[in-house]
């Protein structure tokens, strides 16, 4: 099986015209469009299709248009491919897709708070000093003491982003980012001034901070379904209850994306799906895990190879649903009582023949969920054809191993 993460960019991945062709094709991502229209109260799909570059680069939009295409692009990739990932991470913003699709935060919510942010952003940059630049090319060290000694009294300038052993991203107040951007220069590095920006995840960001905390204490949070790997620990989320804090901490903390791509090593991640505009997180990847197989949802032929990629697992979750068939009509019977017996057996049966029925109707393999319930409802027949703890455990296993799968 591979072992799949998941990834969502954040800011700088918008462009006109994004998550069109989802939207065109895939009911799943109308339905995400259509329920990001409803909260936000306009018309998203209108701006991130047939906006322009300046209409997109408002945060206060352009926030809540990144998520709805990283969330869209997470339903169809749910209907394609259709295996749950080991874990997932987000960068920046792209935090509240990760938390979004593992299920630990509503959409709902996730729409208010990015848009909240972009208000946020918007009122830092006309009011504070401050600004980010991408650096490249120079060691983490080195940027790291220009950063200090360019930071003089109140002016100051931070790393904001470790994206990479030589990417980084500077943020702080304009002189101070403007001293370590000549000396970048100098030592024959490159910046990129990223115009517009609000400074974030820096010490400007501490007050906008506090009232993005006060809104995120009024959501509500689940544990989720797979592990979300915090920008601010670049470890997974303990628990619904650290939620808060860790995400109002991002304003302020750096991102700490290099050390996430560690983590992905650590757990033997081998494949890398970026779920969003653009293919940013996907480069990094490759500069980050030489090793690993990386794809872009969003684009045409990445899809197509990911499809291939992933076709000999996704072929073993439709042996599951096959073998749970054959198993549920084979097993001797033991449940004289006709009632129950048509209630927990016959009607089971039934639930995993249109499974198996709509499958081949729609000409596509099991996800890894549709193959958790078939196992489910094959429980549900053992149990109702009276067929002990031990010999159903027993069943169980020889499903999977003829089925060459095994679950998480």
């Amino acid at each position: 099986m591979e072992r799949i993460a998941l990834v969502f960019p954040g800011q700088g991945s918008q462009y006109p015209g994004m998550g069109k062709l989802l939207y065109e094709e895939y009911q799943e991502a109308r339905d995400v469009f259509n329920e990001a229209n409803e909260v936000l109260g306009y018309d998203l799909a209108a701006l991130c299709f047939n906006g322009t570059v300046g209409q997109l680069g408002n945060p206060e939009k352009m926030f809540p248009a990144i998520l709805t295409v990283s969330v869209a692009a997470y339903k169809v990739y749910m209907k394609l491919v259709g295996i749950k990932p080991v874990l997932c991470a987000g960068h920046s913003l792209g935090e509240y897709a990760a938390m979004t699709c593992s299920g630990m935060m509503e959409f709902k919510d996730a729409l208010k708070i990015v848009a909240l942010r972009g208000v946020l952003a918007n009122k830092v940059t006309a009011s504070l000093d401050g600004i980010m630049t991408v650096v490249d090319g120079i060691d983490r060290f080195i940027l790291q003491k220009a950063c200090e000694e360019a930071s003089i009294n109140d002016k100051k300038a931070v790393i904001s982003c470790y994206n990479s052993d030589e990417q980084f991203v500077i943020a702080g107040n304009q002189d101070a980012v403007m001293k370590v951007e000549d000396n970048v220069l100098t030592m024959g590095g490159t910046v990129t001034p990223m115009f517009m920006s609000a400074p974030f995840h820096s010490f400007i960001m501490e007050e906008a901070s506090s009232i993005l905390r006060g809104e995120l204490e009024k959501c509500s949070f689940e544990d989720g379904n797979f592990p979300v790997i915090s920008n601010v620990e670049a470890r997974p989320y303990a628990g619904k209850e650290c939620v808060v804090d860790l995400l109002s901490k991002q304003l302020v903390y750096p991102v700490r994306w290099k050390e996430i791509m560690d983590y992905f090593k650590e757990q033997k991640i081998n494949l890398v799906i970026e779920l969003g505009p653009q293919n940013i997180l996907r480069n990094l990847s490759k500069i980050n895990m030489k090793t690993v197989q990386t794809f872009s949802f969003l684009n045409v032929d990445d899809i197509k190879t990911l499809m291939e990629f992933t076709l000999k697992d996704r072929k073993k979750y439709f042996s599951v649903v096959d073998e749970c068939l054959k198993v549920a009509a084979s097993v001797p019977n033991k449940n004289w009582e006709k009632d129950e017996y048509r209630e927990t057996v016959v009607e089971s049966y039934k639930s995993l023949e249109q499974l198996r029925f709509n499958l081949i109707n729609e000409g596509r393999n099991a996800s890894e969920e549709e193959a958790e319930i078939a196992l489910s409802v094959l429980k549900e027949v053992l149990k109702g054809k009276k067929v002990s703890e031990e010999n159903q455990q027993q069943l169980v296993g020889e499903v999977l191993t003829n089925s060459g799968l095994i679950l998480n």
